[in-house]
């Protein structure tokens, strides 16, 4: 019966899986969607003050969660409600050869994973994060058709699970933000990666905002008409980061961004950094 059948989905939902209906005049469909990239509209105002960090890769032993929880504790003292998360929440599981020997034992395994973020994640009353997941997180769905973004955010309603690697947020009819976590490696140089992502794309369909994750880089630049942040991490260089040339950029970033008759009158972007702690494979020898 119909109840019968809407409890099952229910449970589906409740396991990760995003289920999505359409009505087809008589009938209605239910599906696993292949895209579920999303557009989102936030309450309009003249004036935004939101955090935008990405790429926290909690369960990693080279993860930075104290001064995460520190740069939480600014965005409560400054009033901010909304942070914006470009993706890499968690640093995943077996994403690549070696990988198991930079996550903490008491992430390993995905079911262990979950549970470490949910416990570990920074929970402020007043603030909400939305977050998309990025290729760490992925993993996950590419190996069990399962969102680990959505079961963190099935137990976690202040962590509002927006989309895969990609989600758009309308600020007003004609300015929006996007989160994206692109693919590739580190470009070589700074700001090429953002002129590649919207050099091709068409000018109606660029952002006037994106943040951008997975590069672990700290940039903020105006190109081919969009105002793009590279929104930094919270995960210090690992062995496997130094053998690809790798150099991350521990913090996030405040933004106020004033609008005036439709348009961007100013973005103030101020950066809040933390210094990189060595993780490198040192050791004191003794003199003979």
């Amino acid at each position: 019966d119909k109840d019968t059948i809407r409890s099952l989905f229910h449970a589906l939902e409740e396991q990760g899986y995003n289920v999505e209906a359409k009505d087809t005049g008589e009938d209605r469909l239910y599906f696993l969607p292949t895209e579920i990239d999303k557009r989102f509209s936030l309450p309009e105002s003249n004036h935004y003050r939101i955090g935008l960090i990405s790429d926290t890769h909690l369960g990693s032993d080279a993860e930075h969660l104290k001064e995460l929880h520190e740069y939480y504790d600014r965005l409560q003292d400054r009033g901010i409600t909304r942070v914006f998360h470009c993706g890499d929440i968690s640093d995943g599981w077996k994403v690549h050869t070696g990988h198991l020997n930079e996550i903490k034992d008491e992430a390993a395994g995905w079911g262990n994973l979950k549970e470490y973020v949910i416990q570990n994640y920074p929970e402020r009353d007043s603030i909400t994060t939305h977050f998309i997941e990025g290729n760490h997180d992925n993993k996950f769905y590419n190996r069990n058709n399962i969102r680990f973004g959505r079961l963190l955010g099935n137990r976690r309603p202040d962590l509002h699970y927006c989309g895969n690697s990609q989600a758009t947020f309308n600020l007003t009819d004609d300015i929006d933000l996007e989160l994206i976590h692109p693919s590739g490696g580190k470009p070589y140089t700074t700001g090429y990666r953002l002129q590649t992502l919207y050099r091709e794309r068409n000018p109606d369909e660029r952002p006037s905002i994106a943040g951008v994750g997975h590069l672990h880089g700290s940039m903020y630049a105006q190109t081919e008409g969009v105002h793009g942040v590279y929104a930094g991490a919270w995960k210090g260089t690992t062995t496997y980061g130094k053998r690809k040339g790798h150099q991350a950029k521990i913090g996030g970033w405040i933004l106020d961004i004033d609008i005036k008759d439709g348009s961007i009158a100013q973005i103030v972007p101020q950066w809040h950094g933390w210094d990189e702690r060595n993780t490198s494979n040192r050791y004191e020898m003794q003199e003979l």
